[in-house]
């Protein structure tokens, strides 16, 4: 990546154009493997942290000094295991989106953001504007971002009060409704880069969900955005291109 590529004053012009197009793929490498250490240095930090409470919980579960305290250490390794799990899902479909493994069949958007919502346990709303129909997208990345925004509701926006869908004629949106205090001044412009957060230093905050919402949008044809919510609370989502296919019942 350190090889100089300037070429000569008279060189033709194509030698010219093929050492410019060569030099900004060379820039556009160094950055995105710059940017995977600095992943790979973020996730094994926040990797190290749960891996430490699974094996101090560990051993308090073989020696519990009641069946109460036992029944409490377990649960706090299933809550470890999740996040575990949470974050290993993340870098999976951070993974497809590098390599553009996209799976794209029609799939009933309703029936995944209510499934999102049932996983989640919280018992929010599901609401649905405009005519439900079929969507084109990729099954196990939408239903990713669903989670990720969920999430972000709950740590981040004091809640989640409703998860909402906006059929339009040529797109479809996704938005978590939450019950916060509605979003920083700056936040708008930055709570979709990588590793920012409100919260820095708290658990589960290494600023990876809403970035990898913003990049399942864009492989969809699509976008993210975050704005306030009249009466208060915040509205925070993607929407992504979809035509107007063949219409499904949302209360199935």
């Amino acid at each position: 990546l350190d090889v100089d590529l300037s070429v000569k004053r008279g060189a033709p012009v194509e030698i010219h154009r093929l050492a410019e197009a060569l030099a900004e793929m060379n820039t556009r490498i160094q950055a995105q493997l710059a940017d995977q250490r600095e992943l790979l240095a973020a996730v094994s930090h926040e990797l190290r942290t749960p891996l430490s409470r699974l094996r101090i919980l560990g051993e308090l579960v073989r020696d519990p000094p009641s069946e109460d305290e036992r029944t409490r250490h377990l649960g706090d390794l299933e809550r470890e295991i999740e996040e575990l799990d949470e974050l290993v899902g993340g870098l999976l479909a951070g993974s497809r989106l590098d390599f553009g493994a996209l799976r794209l069949r029609e799939h009933d958007l309703v029936a995944a953001a209510r499934q999102a919502i049932e996983r989640s346990g919280l018992g929010s709303q599901l609401r649905v504007v405009g005519a439900p129909r079929s969507v084109v997208f990729d099954a196990t990345l939408v239903a990713r971002a669903l989670a990720n925004l969920v999430e972000n509701a709950v740590k981040h926006g004091g809640g989640l009060d409703a998860l909402e869908l906006g059929f339009e004629a040529d797109r479809v949106s996704v938005a978590a409704l939450d019950r916060g205090p509605g979003l920083d001044p700056e936040a708008p412009s930055r709570i979709f880069e990588r590793f920012y957060t409100t919260k820095p230093g708290e658990r589960g905050s290494i600023g990876l969900g809403l970035p990898l919402v913003k990049r399942i949008a864009e492989s969809h044809r699509g976008e993210v955005f975050a704005e306030d919510r009249a009466g208060g609370g915040a509205r925070i989502g993607f929407w992504i291109e979809a035509s107007d296919d063949a219409p499904i019942d949302a209360a199935s």
